[in-house]
């Protein structure tokens, strides 16, 4: 199931990739002879156009081709509507459009999620208590997952990536020394006294 998850979105990626060589080359009037999915043996064919469209053996790439590159073209070589004809700001273009697209796809991907799952806001107070380890000094205390830590000593935790360092430093300076501790769970607010175990002279829960 993971593989062929992996493949879908590895064929969406290049459809979209390849689609936007073919979408800028048309838009300017630049003649396209094929757009390709996949390498290899032609599973699938549709000329429309003087388009051929393909769905071939190996979906690990894709091309979009032009007549530029056939010997055998009945096109003028000094056909104004070939892509090597073209100015140098329109070949870029052409050249750069799969990557544009494809950042393209990710900004809206990244919209749409924002959009249905919204930012995420400000964390929950405290430090939460993720995991205690059997016969730890976390356990004998009585702290269990889903717990917060609000405060050590009276002295409030905040949120975030500080209320972890302001959470660490009392305990690793407190070996054998009981703390007390504010924790919060559903909304019910109790006090936990805890002893950080003394390892070479640092606390440890």
């Amino acid at each position: 199931m993971n593989v062929l998850a992996a493949l879908l979105v590895l064929g969406l990626l290049i459809v979209i990739h390849e689609a936007g060589h073919f979408l800028a080359a048309r838009f300017q009037g630049i003649r396209v002879n094929g757009f390709s999915i996949g390498f290899g043996p032609a599973l699938w064919k549709l000329e429309r156009g003087g388009v051929t469209y393909a769905l071939r053996a190996l979906p690990l790439g894709g091309f979009v081709s032009f007549p530029d590159d056939d010997e055998n073209s009945p096109i003028p070589a000094d056909d104004p509507d070939l892509l090597r004809n073209r100015p140098i700001p329109q070949r870029a273009l052409v050249i750069s459009a799969g990557v544009l697209a494809n950042l393209l796809l990710a900004w809206l991907v990244l919209v749409g999620h924002t959009a249905l799952a919204g930012v995420p806001g400000d964390p929950d107070p405290g430090v939460m208590v993720m995991a205690v380890q059997q016969g730890e000094p976390a356990e004998q205390a009585g702290l269990k997952p889903g717990d917060h830590i609000l405060s050590i000593e009276g002295l409030s935790l905040g949120r975030g990536e500080s209320a972890v360092k302001d959470a660490v430093t009392p305990v690793r300076a407190s070996p054998s020394v009981p703390l007390s501790l504010e924790v919060e769970k559903n909304g019910v607010v109790r006090t936990v006294e805890l002893i950080p175990e003394d390892h070479q002279g640092q606390g440890r829960i």
